[in-house]
């Protein structure tokens, strides 16, 4: 097996986690966000996709400071435009860390330490079981959001034991970034799905608490115009 590679071109990005098996579309507008995607597209396609922190604090080449875990992937479509941008996707890859910059011109080129290359399937054991478990929860939780989830996919989850799934749902459920960066580090898919879940429960149990309150709140002011 080729190892995968130890120094990539970094792509930043201000508030969105590219996850490993998903899908994320990008566009490279500056002459740097340019020349990354030149760069990736000429050395095997594949680059780090890495998130800004917020604020102003910037780094020693007066760039905004970056999350140092991050997700590098390979470039799976891609067209520049006629006012030379660029329109790409990247479907993610591996887990990594940011160790240090090789170079910052034109664009950072960075070190990394890369995560295993295999990732174990998420649903393993009884697959149909876990994904109706999962599809129920979801229902309780954002009904609807299973069904709207399923066409995006490239891989049904019975093929791939839920990874793309699982994984497209850490990207895009409502979290902020450090509380999605912290489930992209998990040890295993696995592991980034029981946290995922330990959300989502915690949602439902929100949701049906402020729908109790509602609900006991208008039974006691219904017929009772003074208690509005």
């Amino acid at each position: 097996m080729t190892p995968y590679p130890q120094h990539l071109a970094v792509f930043s990005v201000p508030a969105v986690v590219l996850f490993p098996h998903t899908h994320l579309p990008l566009r490279g507008t500056g002459d740097r966000q340019r020349a990354v995607v030149a760069h990736s597209l000429a050395e095997g396609k594949r680059l780090v996709v890495a998130v800004r922190r917020p604020g102003p604090e910037v780094d020693g080449c007066g760039r905004p400071c970056l999350y140092p875990t991050a997700c590098a992937g390979r470039i799976v479509g891609h067209e520049w435009q006629p006012d030379g941008s660029s329109e790409f996707v990247v479907r993610g890859e591996r887990v990594v860390r940011l160790l240090e910059f090789d170079r910052t011109e034109p664009f950072r080129l960075a070190s990394l330490a890369v995560s295993d290359p295999e990732d174990p399937p998420v649903f393993e054991d009884r697959p149909a079981e876990r994904l109706q478990e999962l599809r129920a929860l979801l229902e309780r939780c954002c009904p609807g959001v299973y069904e709207k989830l399923l066409p995006g996919l490239f891989r049904a989850p019975e093929l791939d034991g839920g990874l793309e799934l699982v994984n497209t749902l850490a990207a895009s459920f409502p979290v902020d970034v450090p509380h999605k960066l912290e489930w992209l580090q998990a040890e295993t898919p696995r592991v980034r799905w029981e946290g995922v879940v330990r959300t989502l429960e915690e949602r439902c149990r929100e949701c049906e608490q402020r729908k109790f309150l509602m609900n006991r709140y208008r039974d006691e002011t219904e017929g009772n115009p003074d208690r509005n």
